[in-house]
């Protein structure tokens, strides 16, 4: 359970946390509260309107050293985007095969 569960849940009268922590996420929660005509405080109304409080970054991790990569710009002129590369290994990512996401 996350923490922006967990501090809807810690907000709720006794009698509904049991309830409430058979919830699969922190909108169910929300509807919970309303049926039960329980108001919330306002910094829990805004993590959940904020993206349930916890948003995590994508980043692009090597997948031979385990580091994040970094973006550099193409060596070749004709292609001025963005690459990822890992410092540690000193290649480029082209692909899957090269990286993988994880969000921090």
């Amino acid at each position: 359970m996350n923490r922006t569960m967990q501090k809807l849940i810690d907000q709720l009268p006794e009698k509904l946390r049991d309830r409430a922590r058979d919830c699969s996420d922190p909108g169910e929660l929300m509807a919970l509260a309303a049926n039960e005509d329980i108001e919330l405080s306002d910094d829990a109304l805004e993590a959940v309107s904020a993206g349930y409080g916890e948003l995590r970054q994508a980043v692009a991790v090597c997948n031979k050293c385990g580091k994040p990569a970094v973006s550099r710009p193409m060596a070749v002129p004709e292609d001025s985007g963005l690459v990822k590369w890992c410092e540690v290994c000193g290649k480029v990512l082209a692909d899957e095969r090269d990286y993988r996401i994880e969000y921090r």
